[in-house]
């Protein structure tokens, strides 16, 4: 477990680490975007890190919030 997994989904970058916790082995992962970073968790296996970022980014995406980078898109001033 000792290899960083990364790749590109619906426009954010998903990296998948192991944790450095020798204990309890898990995978971090982290969604980021335009060096914002914007959800990260601790799953078990490698494949449930990657459908949790995936998961995390589909609910990013489906807010009806929006970001900042967004706010500053539209702004009029």
């Amino acid at each position: 477990m000792s290899e960083t997994y990364e790749e590109e989904y619906q426009g954010y970058t998903i990296i998948v680490e192991p944790s450095p916790d020798r204990w309890n082995p898990a995978y971090q992962w982290s969604i980021c975007r335009d060096e914002i970073e914007y959800n990260c968790a601790i799953s078990f296996t490698l494949k449930s890190a990657i459908e949790d970022a995936q998961s995390a980014i589909n609910e990013l995406r489906a807010s009806p919030k929006r970001t900042l980078i967004d706010s500053k898109k539209n702004s009029t001033t």
